[in-house]
């Protein structure tokens, strides 16, 4: 997954802090070119590395989740998709996954962490696979236009 609001809000806070690369790495506990990624590219880690550079920022963990596209901790995902947003998912979503939806908001905060995790993960899976088809697909047109 790439965010490139969540590369600058990365950049800005370890300016703020007068932190390099590698002192943000070192406090995050993750390799340097780990933070190049995130800052250049805007690469969003996993779930705990988002968190450990939260702390190593000294930024609300909550808004830095959030920031990075992940849940807050502390908010349940059905505060924050309100009544509105739900019932409006269900116009444009097919049935199974309304009904899932309408499940998730019941599940506890912890159990609608490891859902978010499992399907951001998943996503990105797929766009990654559809990416690679269509690059695939270009490169074989292109050749047989080139014959």
């Amino acid at each position: 997954m790439y965010n490139h609001e969540w590369a600058a809000f990365v950049r800005t806070n370890r300016k703020r802090l007068g932190f390099n690369l590698r002192k943000l790495a070192f406090l995050a506990g993750i390799d340097a070119s780990y933070v190049t990624l995130i800052e250049r590219d805007g690469y969003v880690p996993k779930r705990d590395k988002v968190v450990a550079i939260a702390r190593a920022l000294e930024t609300d963990i909550d808004r830095t989740l959030l920031e990075a596209g992940y849940a807050p901790e502390s908010i349940p995902i059905s505060t924050i998709m309100g009544k509105t947003s739900v019932e409006a998912a269900r116009d444009v979503l097919i049935p199974e996954l309304s009904q899932c939806l309408h499940e998730l908001a019941a599940l506890s905060q912890v159990q609608q962490i490891k859902v978010a995790d499992f399907l951001s993960t998943f996503i990105c899976t797929l766009r990654f696979r559809e990416r690679e088809k269509q690059h695939y697909t270009h490169i074989a047109k292109k050749r047989s236009l080139d014959a």
